[in-house]
């Protein structure tokens, strides 16, 4: 299983060009810190969007 760390400016840019419902076929365990998770759900724009529906709790 990979993992991927992503910070704010991947989860913001791909949502901006419109291609980050690819980041979970790149890999199976997307880990996204809480300073990173705060910063994105703080805007209200694609990337929060995706987050939240995206989210799971573990």
């Amino acid at each position: 299983m990979m993992h991927l760390v992503c910070n704010a400016s991947l989860l913001i840019f791909l949502a901006k060009i419109d291609l980050i419902h690819l980041l979970p076929r790149i890999s199976d365990n997307l880990i996204v810190p809480s300073g990173v998770y705060d910063e994105i759900v703080g805007q209200k724009d694609a990337a929060s969007e995706w987050i939240e529906k995206n989210k799971k709790n573990t």
